[in-house]
């Protein structure tokens, strides 16, 4: 199989363990070439021993097929980003997931998603475009996540839970199962949450409230 090229967007620490995952998918299957990041930093500066190919107005004039390994913790921004870089019909967004990732063959993954070490996302799960998942997660069945869905490091989602879009957990959450979390909304780290959660919303503590707007 012919390697494609392939930037990451970013240079901060998500990029960076994105970069790593990488790097390690291709100890096993050589499918990549890393170009460099993508970023805002001088071009043709260095990051951690790669360069940076410039921003993202690089990326729109790309003439060539490239693939983008989009490392953004926002959901909002991925949003944002993904809308700008669409232009460019020679980008393309895999799914990256860790090897040490469990993933069954029962879970349907929509484009650019990445899915972090040590997680586990069980049976008749449905996640869609550009789901961040990041280390140690784990999902219950019937799951289903909407568009720019991020579960940050920790996350307990529970069976049955139901994700909009650009929705946030926060690190060491929880969800229990059967319920919603609105869009734009954000679970506070080591919340735990037993009531559905409204659209544009921030619930915290334990039991999980939302905060006054």
């Amino acid at each position: 199989m012919e390697k494609r090229d392939i930037a990451i967007k970013g240079t901060g620490g998500m990029a960076r363990e994105v970069r790593w995952v990488i790097e390690d998918l291709n100890s096993v299957e050589d499918k990549w070439n890393i170009l460099g990041w993508v970023s805002k930093e001088e071009p043709e500066s260095m990051v951690a021993g790669l360069p940076v190919l410039g921003d993202d107005d690089w990326l729109l004039a790309h003439d060539k097929p490239i693939d983008v390994a989009l490392s953004v913790g926002s959901g909002l921004l991925r949003k944002k980003i993904v809308s700008y870089l669409r232009q460019n019909e020679k980008i393309s967004f895999p799914s990256i997931i860790a090897r040490s990732a469990e993933v069954s063959n029962y879970v349907k993954m929509g484009e650019g998603a990445i899915i972090m070490n040590k997680s586990l996302l069980t049976v008749d799960i449905e996640v869609g475009d550009f789901f961040l998942c990041n280390y140690g997660c784990t999902v219950g069945h019937d799951c289903k996540f909407e568009d720019y869905v991020t579960l940050n490091p920790g996350a307990r989602i529970s069976g049955v839970v139901h994700m909009e879009e650009c929705s946030t957990v926060g690190v060491g959450a929880s969800i229990i199962q059967g319920l919603s979390i609105g869009k734009n909304s954000f679970i506070g780290a080591g919340a735990a949450v037993i009531r559905n959660v409204g659209d544009n919303c921030t619930a915290v503590g334990v039991p999980a409230k939302p905060l006054e707007k």
